[in-house]
């Protein structure tokens, strides 16, 4: 599975966020990639991460913000919950495949009409804002839901309906989830910089077709 907006990095992990506690969300490992770096490590479906890079981890945000600005070859530190017990493991990422980028980025384009980019953490910070992350419009397709809300190049898409979007993978997430339907038209947040002004937080409504595969 892909990580950062870029598709910098590979871990192989498939997770899924079990909210069925609300008051305690869980981040559960649902597959294991055949020969990736999470195979490698000897994480197992069904393991729950608890921690990254030193920082609780329950749920999918958390644990994409840990890898953000992480190069291929770097280990992760990773906790787990495995049959009671708490297992330590360092988590080494690759390189991603090129077909791995291609889907998440043809799933943004076909779908929202945008192209997306990560942002540099030590850039983002200079945004002064609550988020903790965003990813860059590098270009908007005419005639789609993300041009009909005049959304620009250059603009920062920091999240969209409940979800924080720090990477493509958060994106496509959103797009594929069986509840979509529930909350089209998306709300988004948009970071934008006019001449001569601050940055602004603005928001709006885009309506995306269901309309075959998401």
């Amino acid at each position: 599975m892909l990580s950062d907006s870029q598709v910098r990095v590979r871990h192989g992990l498939t997770l899924h966020d079990d909210t069925t506690d609300a008051l305690a969300p869980r981040l559960i490992v649902s597959e294991v990639d055949e020969a990736s770096p999470a195979e490698r490590t000897g994480l197992q479906p069904g393991d729950v991460l608890i921690s990254a890079a030193g920082n609780k981890v329950s749920r999918r945000l958390d644990f994409e913000c840990a890898l953000i600005g992480r190069k291929s070859g770097e280990e992760l530190a990773v906790s787990v919950r495995r049959e009671g017990k708490v297992v330590d493991l360092k988590l080494r990422l690759a390189e991603p495949s090129l077909k791995d980028a291609a889907v998440a980025n043809d799933a943004t384009w076909q779908t929202l009409g945008l192209r997306l980019e990560s942002v540099p953490t030590e850039v983002f910070r200079k945004y002064n804002t609550r988020y903790r992350g965003g990813l860059r419009v590098r270009d908007v397709r005419v005639g789609s839901p993300a041009h009909s809300q005049g959304i620009r190049r250059g603009d920062v898409l920091l999240g969209i309906h409940v979800w924080e979007t720090v990477t493509v993978e958060n994106v496509v997430y959103i797009l594929r989830r069986e509840d979509f339907e529930e909350f089209n038209p998306l709300k988004f947040y948009i970071l934008r910089k006019e001449p001569n002004r601050d940055f602004e937080t603005l928001y709006g409504y885009m309506r995306v077709s269901t309309g075959g595969e998401r």
